[in-house]
């Protein structure tokens, strides 16, 4: 997703090193949800948008979002 900013602009943003935004751009460090969230307010993209889009995408792609193993009762 194309924000307009590089990453020291968000990384100022979020309070951490420009490094830090390198890494989870990269795919080398893996964010959790509090920080997606933080990373979505700083760029200033909807939480919900963002979340809906993300399911169309990993359906479109045929990824499964729970094994079936977890689904159970």
């Amino acid at each position: 997703m194309d924000v307009g900013m590089t990453q020291a602009d968000v990384a100022k943003r979020l309070g951490v090193a420009q490094s830090y935004v390198s890494k989870c751009e990269q795919g080398e460090r893996r964010m959790d949800v509090s920080e997606v969230y933080a990373w979505l307010e700083a760029v200033d993209r909807d939480w919900l948008e963002f979340m809906v889009t993300l399911g169309h995408q990993m359906h479109r792609h045929g990824m499964q979002t729970f094994p079936d193993s977890q689904l159970e009762d």
